[in-house]
């Protein structure tokens, strides 16, 4: 309401200024609820970025390893196996990764080889739980460097030196996983 208007006033006046009257409130109650909703819809973006960042970081979350994109991969690499199809990847439990070993290359599909990888933590899924991940890469004329994007099985065990058709298999848990 303007300043030095009352309900006093209003009453000796006419129809149409009094509607002149609260229109003018009416606009200016409008600006301020615009405003209000302005400043909760900027609290909230700025609480999302801030729960993004602190929810992603902390003891929970291994430092991801330093190599270089591009680098081939060979065995007894310090690894990080992280990411996935989806923005938050069920198999990573809320993590960004896991850092690991990669121990050997074995027979995977068709002609290439699969990578075997032992990560320094147990990763546990609804369907499997163990340190063992035996990642298979998804794209076809792909090689094993830093950035490669593979299929991930789970195992608790070793896996055998065979072909993918003749050795037991672990949990698949992701299509596209991401390995540097």
């Amino acid at each position: 309401m303007k300043e030095g208007r009352n309900i006093d006033e209003r009453q000796g006046c006419s129809n149409s200024t009094l509607q002149a009257i609260l229109w003018d409130d009416c606009k200016e109650n409008k600006q301020t609820v615009c405003m209000k909703i302005g400043q909760v819809i900027l609290i909230i973006i700025v609480a999302s970025i801030l729960y993004f960042f602190f929810t992603r970081s902390g003891d929970r979350v291994p430092a991801p390893i330093d190599m270089p994109e591009g680098k081939p991969l060979k065995e007894g690499d310090r690894v990080f196996v992280h990411g996935g199809y989806s923005m938050r990847p069920e198999w990573l439990n809320g993590r960004i990764g896991y850092e690991g070993t990669l121990e050997r290359f074995i027979p995977g599909q068709n002609n290439t080889l699969s990578a075997v990888i032992r990560t320094d933590e147990r990763v546990t899924t609804k369907e499997e739980s163990g340190h063992i991940l035996i990642m298979s890469l998804r794209y076809e004329g792909a090689s094993w460097q830093s950035g490669a994007v593979a299929h991930i099985e789970l195992c608790d065990f070793e896996p055998d030196s065979t072909h993918w058709q003749d050795r037991r298999k672990g949990a698949w848990v992701e299509a596209a996983a991401s390995i540097r």
